[in-house]
């Protein structure tokens, strides 16, 4: 990977500041803190002496107010990264954080498949105000009346997710259906927004993202293999390991999934985790383990010359991270969990 001339240039500044902001995250102390407290008041009193304590000023005890504090902060993080970033790299940012709009729409429309008891009313989705377009805003808005999720999806004319209102009744009852072809969207669209990078941003990239489009492509492959449906519709093209190796692999078995793996950079995770499969019947272990490992590969772009594209994904995946992991403690200490099967869940 070269070093462009203009490189130190474009990223100085923006490097800096994040460098300056990646300071403030949490070391594994305050986090261990954190899953040893007794209920949320001890939760939220520990996250008060940290950064995140202008966020949560009026979240309360409440696990729904906190979460949406939580991330309401990580929405304005983003805000800023997309802010002080190269002017060269806006719309392969703006891609990357259209993750909130996917995230968004996959709430909404799961939502539609919960029993009638277990519905949110009055779900408060005010965190990703700031990050969507006037056409989302007004989706949330109607989808609130739709009483089915093919009339919510119907309310996606027109948007840049209106492939979804093509989906049939039948497909839109598969459970993982509009999640899976969200996520494909999301990570197709990013992919393509990488061509637009120069030589030395696009090679780091291309290694990160391509890194998630693997693994989720793995998981995918899995998970159809366990319910014996069809996985080709939902592989997202692209990816850094594996690329088109993953499409020959759909449709297949566990042990013919497994088997292929054994001659790929993934082949240790994944053997670990279908011994894990073998003894609890989950695959929440292999999954666990795939995220921290895509968390240590935007680690390392810190390692080596500061000036590319590496910085900024790297502090935005990690902070990514420290929100994901702070949102489930809150749930885990409000239902009982101890500091052990709390510390098992955090991804660090």
């Amino acid at each position: 990977m070269g070093l462009s001339l203009k490189s130190p240039l474009n990223y100085a500044y923006p490097n800096a500041r994040v460098m300056a902001l990646k300071s403030f995250m949490l070391k594994d102390e305050d986090i261990k803190g954190l899953a040893s407290a007794k209920n949320l008041e001890e939760y939220v009193s520990l996250l008060e002496h940290t950064p995140y304590k202008q966020d949560l000023t009026i979240a309360g005890t409440d696990t729904g107010k906190i979460e949406n504090a939580l991330l309401s902060g990580l929405v304005a993080v983003n805000r800023l990264a997309l802010g002080i970033a190269p002017r060269d790299t806006h719309e392969f940012f703006k891609a990357y954080m259209s993750v909130h709009e996917v995230e968004l729409l996959q709430l909404i429309l799961n939502g539609f498949d919960a029993p009638a008891d277990r519905k949110a009313k009055d779900a408060d989705y005010s965190a990703y105000g700031p990050i969507l377009s006037g056409d989302m805003k007004k989706f949330v808005k109607e989808a609130a009346d739709a009483k089915t999720k093919k009339e919510a999806v119907e309310l996606l004319k027109g948007t840049n997710y209106d492939f979804l209102s093509n989906a049939t009744t039948e497909e839109l009852n598969m459970q993982g259906y509009t999640s899976s072809m969200l996520d494909k969207r999301f990570y197709e669209n990013l992919w393509n927004e990488i061509e637009g990078l120069s030589s030395q941003d696009a090679a780091y990239a291309k290694k990160l993202v391509g890194s998630e489009i693997d693994i989720v492509n793995v998981m995918i492959l899995l998970r159809s293999a366990l319910c014996r449906c069809k996985a080709e519709k939902f592989i997202i093209s692209g990816g850094f390991r594996l690329g088109a190796k993953v499409g020959g692999l759909a449709g297949k078995d566990m042990q013919e999934i497994s088997s292929a793996m054994s001659s790929t950079y993934y082949r240790d995770i994944v053997s670990e985790g279908l011994k894990n499969y073998e003894k609890d019947k989950s695959l929440l272990k292999l999954e666990l383990a795939f995220k921290k490992h895509i968390l240590a590969e935007y680690r390392r772009a810190f390692l080596g010359s500061p000036f590319h594209i590496g910085i900024l994904l790297g502090f935005l995946k990690l902070k990514e991270y420290e929100v994901k992991n702070l949102r489930a403690m809150a749930v885990a200490i409000d239902n009982g969990l101890s500091p052990k099967d709390i510390m098992e869940l955090v991804i660090r």
